[in-house]
C-alpha cells in the first residue's frame, strides 16, 4: 500500500517555505498526486534526507501527543500547584458567586480553608487569569491542568534535546580528543559522517558545552591534567615535621646557557630541600644529572647539617638506581666439597646504609613537591634571568638576542660574553645561599620568615651526625666480579693481591669507591675480608702508576670539595646583575673552585669576532663526566691537555 504525505508536512519537517519545497520537488523529481488542490507525495520515493526529517518530526509529534497534555514537562512542585488551582476553580464554579465576591469569601477563609493554607491569598485579577487559561485549554482533561501550572515550573529541554543519538555520539567522538579540535571542526566532521543531519552549529555548540567539565578535560587535556585538576591528593601537614625529618630531591635544568669546554650547554642542578622549611640543604651543579649528582648533593646535606630521616623522590630512573637503593644479585660459591652453588647476595644502597628511609611519589607529580618547584621558580627568576644568558622557558619568553649566543645574524655579531661554567657554579651556589638566608616566605608554617631561620627554629636536638670517615665509607659501589689469574679487572684496570691466588675462577665481592682509589677492598661471598687489591699491579713502568695516582687524587675531591666548604664572607667586584652580584659578594668565599669541582681548569673564552667571521669549531670528543670516567679516559684527558 502506497503511503502519501502532504506538502505541509514536508515543509514543516524541513523548516522551509512551501515555495522552496516545490522548487526542490521539481528539481529532484519527487513523485506526487494532486487531490482537492493539495499535493501528496509518495513517502517511500522521497530522498533519504527528507524521509529522515519526516521521521524525526513524527517522533516529536508522537512524544508531544503522549505527553499527557504537557504534564511530563512540569516539575513536581509545579504539578502540585496546578492541581490546587484547579481545585480552587472547582470551588468557585460550585459557589455560584461572582469572582470578586468569591475571592473576598475565600480570603476571609469562609470556604476552601485547606486551599488557602497552600495557595495563600488570591486576588480577583488572578482568578480571572486562571479562569481564562483554563477555558482556552479546553476546560477538561490534563491539558487544562497543565495550563494552570506556574511558568517557572516548566522543565527546559536542555542542550542537544533535538539531536539524535547518532548525532550526539559523532559530536562527542570528534570533539573529545587530545588534539583539542574546535567545536566548529567537530560539527563539520559530524556533518560529513552523517550528511542527513539537520543540526546547526549553535545546537552542536550548546550540546558540547553541556558536557561535564571533568569528562571534557579527561579526553581533551589528558590523564595527567585530569588528575591534577579533579583527583584528590594527600594534603600533608607541614607543621608536624621537624627539620631534616623529610628531604625532597629532584633535578632541574635552568633556562640559561653557559660555556663548558668550548660548548654552550644548559646547566642542571640537583638539590635536596628540607620539607619543613623549604631550605636547600644540599645541591650539586652538573652538566648531566645522574645518580652521582644525587649522591654529591646528599653528601653535602649529611656533612653540613646531619643525616635526614627520610627522603622523598619521584620515580625517575636516577632515583631508582641500584646505587642509591641497593639491589640483589646471584653469585657462585663453592662448598667445602668443591661443589658450586648459587647464592643470593644483597648490596645495600647509599641512602639506606646511612639510615635514610627512601620514599617514592608519583612521577612528575608537582603537588607532592610543591615547595621545591617554587624554589626552582625563584632560581629561574633571580639566577637564570640575571646571569646574562637567559634563553627563556619557551618560545614566548625567548629573548630576541638569544640566537646571537650561537651565531651572528642580520649583521649583528655573535655574542662572546657567555658566562663560563666556573662563574655559573659560583653564581648558583651564592644565589641558593642568598635565597635561603634573605628571602622571606609566606608559605604554610613559614610566618614570613626566611628558610634558614625556620630550619634552625625547627631543628631537633637529636640530629644524627656521622663521622666524615663513616660518611665516605658509604660512597662505595659493591659488585660481584669473577677473579681471574691476573686478579680482578674493573673499568679496564686490573687489581691484584697475592691473597687472590686461591680465589682464581671464583666470584668475589669488590667495593670500589665512587671516588675511585688505586686500591679496592675485596671480600668473599660470605662477607669475609680478603685483601686490598692494588690497581695495575702488573703494569710496566713507574710513570703510569704515578699518572694514575695523580689523576685519582684529583678525583677523590670531586664529590667532597663542594660539600666541605667554609662560610667566610668577603666582598668581590660586581660582574653581572643586581641579585647575583649581591649573592656573590655575600657568599663568594664559601664557594667551590672550578678545580675542586671538575679537577681541571676551565678553558678560556675566545676573543670576540666580527659578524660572520666566526670559524666552525672542530668536532670534539664525546663528553665524559669526571665523576664516572674510567681511569684510562682520565689519562687521555690529561695527555690531551
Amino acid at each position: 500500500m502506497i503511503d502519501y504525505v502532504n506538502s505541509s508536512a514536508i515543509t514543516s519537517a524541513l523548516s522551509i517555505s512551501h515555495k522552496d519545497m516545490l522548487k526542490r520537488a521539481r528539481r529532484e523529481g519527487w513523485p506526487c498526486v494532486k487531490q482537492k488542490g493539495t499535493l501528496f507525495f509518495n513517502k517511500y520515493r522521497l530522498p533519504k534526507a527528507v524521509k529522515l526529517a519526516l521521521s524525526k518530526n513524527e517522533t516529536h509529534e508522537a512524544a508531544n501527543k503522549n505527553d499527557e497534555g504537557g504534564l511530563s514537562q512540569l516539575t513536581d512542585k509545579a504539578r502540585e500547584a496546578a492541581q490546587h488551582r484547579s481545585a480552587l476553580i472547582y470551588e468557585y464554579q460550585q459557589s455560584g458567586l461572582k469572582p470578586s465576591d468569591f475571592c473576598d469569601a475565600y480570603n476571609a477563609r469562609q470556604m476552601g480553608e485547606y486551599l488557602y493554607s497552600v495557595l495563600g491569598r488570591v486576588s480577583a485579577r488572578t482568578l480571572y487569569r486562571w479562569l481564562r487559561e483554563h477555558k482556552e485549554a479546553g476546560a477538561v482533561g490534563t491539558q487544562a491542568l497543565a495550563a494552570l501550572a506556574p511558568r517557572y515550573g516548566v522543565k527546559k529541554s536542555g542542550a542537544g534535546y533535538t539531536l539524535s543519538p547518532i548525532e550526539k555520539t559523532l559530536l562527542r567522538r570528534y570533539w573529545l580528543k587530545n588534539t583539542r579540535p574546535a567545536m566548529a571542526h567537530a560539527w563539520q566532521l559530524m556533518l560529513e559522517a552523517y550528511p542527513h543531519s539537520l543540526c546547526t552549529y549553535q545546537t552542536a555548540a550548546r550540546f558540547l558545552g553541556s558536557i561535564p567539565p571533568a569528562e571534557r578535560d579527561y579526553f581533551r587535556l589528558g590523564k595527567k591534567s585530569f588528575e591534577d585538576l579533579y583527583l584528590p591528593y594527600v594534603e600533608q601537614n607541614i607543621n608536624r615535621y621537624k627539620s631534616l625529618d623529610l628531604v625532597v630531591s629532584d633535578h632541574h635544568v635552568l633556562d640559561c646557557v653557559v660555556l663548558y669546554r668550548g660548548k654552550l650547554i644548559r646547566p642542571w642542578i640537583t638539590t635536596f630541600q628540607d620539607y619543613r622549611s623549604g631550605k636547600i640543604v644540599g645541591f650539586f651543579p652538573t652538566v648531566k644529572p645522574s645518580s652521582l649528582s644525587i649522591i654529591a648533593a646528599y653528601y653535602m646535606c649529611c656533612l653540613r647539617y646531619g643525616v635526614p630521616r627520610a627522603a622523598l623522590f619521584d620515580n625517575g630512573k636516577d632515583y631508582r638506581s641500584k646505587l642509591l637503593n641497593g639491589y640483589k644479585t646471584t653469585a657462585k660459591q663453592f662448598t667445602p666439597d668443591g661443589i658450586a652453588e648459587d647464592v643470593e647476595v644483597f648490596f645495600q644502597g647509599v641512602l639506606p646504609a646511612l639510615g635514610t628511609e627512601v620514599r617514592f611519589t608519583k612521577t612528575y607529580s608537582a603537588k607532592s613537591k610543591g615547595r621545591q618547584e617554587r624554589y626552582y621558580r625563584l632560581l629561574g627568576e633571580y639566577l637564570s634571568k640575571d646571569i646574562g644568558s637567559y634563553v627563556g622557558s619557551d618560545t614566548t619568553t625567548k629573548p630576541d638576542d638569544a640566537v646571537l649566543m650561537w651565531r651572528s645574524i642580520d649583521g649583528m655579531a655573535k655574542r662572546e660574553d657567555i658566562p663560563t661554567w666556573d662563574y655559573f657554579v659560583r653564581a648558583a651556589s651564592a644565589m641558593i645561599e642568598y635565597i635561603n638566608d634573605t628571602f622571606a616566605s609566606q608559605g604554610k608554617g613559614m610566618d614570613g620568615k626566611t628558610r634558614s631561620r625556620v630550619f634552625d627554629e625547627n631543628l631537633p636536638e637529636a640530629i644524627r651526625h656521622v663521622p666524615k670517615e663513616e660518611l665516605q665509607q658509604a660512597l662505595y659501589r659493591s659488585e660481584v666480579h669473577k677473579c681471574g689469574r691476573n686478579g680482578i679487572k674493573h673499568h679496564g684496570v686490573s687489581y691484584y693481591h697475592p691473597a687472590l691466588v686461591r680465589y682464581a675462577g671464583q666470584d668475589v665481592v669488590i667495593r670500589n669507591k665512587i671516588i675511585t682509589d688505586n686500591e679496592m677492598p675485596v671480600y668473599a661471598i660470605d662477607g669475609s675480608f680478603i685483601c686490598n687489591a692494588i690497581g695495575d699491579y702488573f703494569a710496566e713502568g713507574e710513570n703510569l702508576t704515578q699518572a694514575i695516582k695523580r689523576v685519582e687524587s684529583v678525583r677523590k675531591h670531586t664529590l667532597l670539595s663542594l660539600a666541605e666548604r667554609g662560610t667566610n664572607e668577603v666582598a668581590i667586584a660586581a660582574e653581572q646583575r643586581i641579585m647575583i652580584d649581591t649573592a656573590l659578594r655575600a657568599y663568594d668565599d664559601s664557594l667551590p673552585s672550578l678545580e675542586s669541582l671538575l679537577g681541571e681548569p676551565e678553558e678560556s673564552a675566545a676573543l670576540p669576532m666580527a659578524a660572520g667571521a666566526e670559524t666552525v669549531s672542530a668536532k670534539k670528543n664525546k663528553y665524559v663526566s669526571v665523576l664516572d670516567a674510567r681511569p684510562e679516559q682520565i689519562l687521555h684527558m690529561e695527555v690531551s691537555k
